[in-house]
């Protein structure tokens, strides 16, 4: 185990600058997820930039209400 995050690890970092006021944000078992903290199915990606798409085509749509 390296002691130096991977650069996935620093992404979803980044990721949670951005979106963990409105997101919990998770790695697990090689899917990366983000649920919304007012509820719902947690949100699936293969990679933090898929992840990254998802919360924003997620956040428009809760705009779009």
């Amino acid at each position: 185990m390296s002691a130096w995050p991977t650069a996935d690890e620093m992404t979803l970092q980044s990721l949670a600058g951005l979106y963990g006021r409105y997101y919990d944000l998770w790695f697990d078992g090689g899917t990366y997820y983000a649920r919304y903290v007012f509820g719902g199915e947690p949100l699936t990606a293969d990679s933090p930039e898929e992840l990254d798409s998802a919360i924003r085509a997620h956040l428009w749509r809760q705009g779009a209400r």
